[in-house]
């Protein structure tokens, strides 16, 4: 009985679903935070996506129960995904069957994700859209390719659909479907199999075509050519934290625009100089009537031009802050609330610490067996999906960075369930999808 329960995707549904219930509902909903008020009306920084789903659901509480569905259905995907992945490896039944039920009850009854189902920002669609989308391209890639209606959803979903749907959503997702994408042209010509890598290489095309339209589109919104204002804000904010602002605009040839930007940093209250926003703030009181991005674009090439490597060495820097294994952070806050409340907080605290060390050993598993794994071996697909979207977070610019890591957390997970499953046998085996 336990078994035929644990084995039913539509389970975790409703494990989800009443966790959620349980852990959400006393607390304040829907959560709201100053960031939310930028996607309640057309602001110039937002692609449109959530916005639009806002003005369907019309209410921000119809929005979060909209939200906790759909978080509760990545449940049911991820479940799916579990038995898609662990069941190519060969080990005994008992010991797939185990790996997959601790994969799905983790993802089902984990705070770190589920925290942000209640909040009026992008995260919680962001992790279900991309189980979701993750989900098709494995159907996809385990049909064979044959001419059946299936395979070319799982197709359309998977190389234009949903890579998209998530790039409207959040900017951050911009690589990652290139990447999966690109994976496949790859892989596709290796086998020789013309005809499919042709069809993805034009939805790579379409994909990337999308998003110059909208890059151009957007300059009537933001002043510039550009998915987002926050990689411009992200740039300048790393060379802030290395002082390079300030060596390089004393400097006798810097342009009249970066040596404003250091003024106004040299004028600024010593106690908010980390951070950008606070400079942009100081910047246009002293340059009234100017046009922030119209001067801070060429100032962002001019020290992209001129100190490369600090740009490097301070993206790293961001990179080493978000791989410690976790999904996200505490940002739908418990511990504040009555006993249970924090008892249950410092189990999901203790959860995470230990996914943790369990992340970094799969890790270190993965490099040590690289060597043994064909190229396009699954387990390498799932590394890529990881790794693009941390480096498009470190190197790109986008802030707070563990919130934007949570669009790939389920991966995460997946990840290292599919290594550990590997060390317990004590044997490695690839798949190639």
């Amino acid at each position: 009985m336990t078994k035929k329960i644990l084995n039913n995707p539509w389970f975790y549904f409703v494990l989800s679903l009443v966790h959620q219930c349980l852990v959400i509902l006393p607390g304040e909903f829907p959560k709201l935070f100053p960031d939310s008020g930028s996607y309640l009306t057309w602001f110039p920084h937002r692609t449109p996506l959530y916005p639009f789903l806002l003005s369907i659901f019309q209410t921000t509480r119809n929005m979060a129960i909209f939200q906790m569905l759909v978080f509760a259905l990545s449940a049911v995907a991820f479940h799916l995904i579990c038995r898609i992945v662990l069941e190519k490896i060969q080990q005994p039944r008992w010991g797939r069957e185990v790996f997959i039920w601790i994969g799905s009850l983790y993802f089902a009854t984990n705070f770190e994700m589920l925290q942000f189902a209640p909040v009026i920002l992008t995260e919680s669609l962001g992790i279900s859209f991309f189980t979701f989308y993750f989900f098709s391209v494995l159907r996809w890639a385990s049909s064979n390719h044959s001419t059946n209606y299936a395979p070319k959803l799982y197709f359309g979903l998977s190389f234009l659909f949903f890579p998209i749907l998530l790039f409207m959503l959040r900017p951050s997702f911009i690589l990652v479907p290139m990447a999966i994408t690109f994976f496949y042209v790859l892989k596709s010509l290796q086998e020789k199999r013309y005809r499919i890598f042709s069809s993805i290489l034009a939805c790579l095309l379409v994909y990337i075509g999308t998003i110059e339209a909208y890059s151009f589109w957007n300059q009537k919104r933001i002043g510039h050519i550009g998915i987002s204002d926050i990689p411009q804000h992200q740039i300048f904010a790393n060379y802030m934290a290395r002082g390079i602002l300030k060596d390089e605009g004393a400097k006798s040839e810097a342009s009249p625009g970066l040596k404003g930007f250091a003024q106004a940093y040299a004028e600024m209250d010593p106690k908010l100089r980390d951070s950008q926003y606070s400079l942009f703030e100081k910047w246009a009181e002293l340059n009234p009537g100017k046009n922030l991005y119209t001067e801070l674009v060429p100032v962002n090439k001019e020290l992209l031009s001129k100190r490369p490597f600090a740009y490097v060495k301070a993206s790293l820097k961001n990179l080493s802050s978000l791989i410690d294994g976790r999904a996200s952070f505490n940002y739908y806050l418990i511990v504040d609330r009555d006993l249970p409340s924090k008892l249950y907080f410092w189990l999901q605290f203790a959860l995470d610490n230990v996914f943790c060390v369990l992340w970094f050993t799969a890790l270190i598993y993965f490099f040590a067996t690289i060597r043994k794994r064909p190229l396009f071996s699954f387990e390498n697909l799932i590394f890529l999906t990881v790794a693009t979207q941390f480096m498009t977070i470190a190197i790109l610019g986008y802030s707070e960075l563990r919130r934007q890591s949570v669009g790939v957390a389920s991966i995460q997970m997946l990840f290292v369930l599919i290594m550990w499953a590997h060390l317990t046998k004590n044997r490695l085996k690839p798949n190639i999808l």
